[in-house]
């Protein structure tokens, strides 16, 4: 029972991190992709808006290391 568990989570961190890696690589150079195209430009422009929800302040900048605003 206890191995299912971790096999469970493991598959679960993996898929969260290979999520993440996507999305990353789709801001990135969801640009390129979206040139010729105007319906994926409005995705992603709203997938930028997503990713960066502090605005131009890096999260160093906004938080102290200690959890608490700086």
């Amino acid at each position: 029972m206890r191995q299912s568990r971790v096999e469970m989570y493991s598959t679960l961190a993996t898929s969260a991190l290979l999520l993440h890696a996507l999305f990353i690589v789709w801001v990135v150079f969801g640009a390129l992709l979206t040139r010729s195209r105007p319906s994926l430009r409005w995705l992603h422009i709203s997938s930028l808006v997503l990713g960066n929800p502090y605005g131009t302040v890096p999260l160093a900048v906004s938080f102290d290391g200690t959890g608490q605003l700086a």
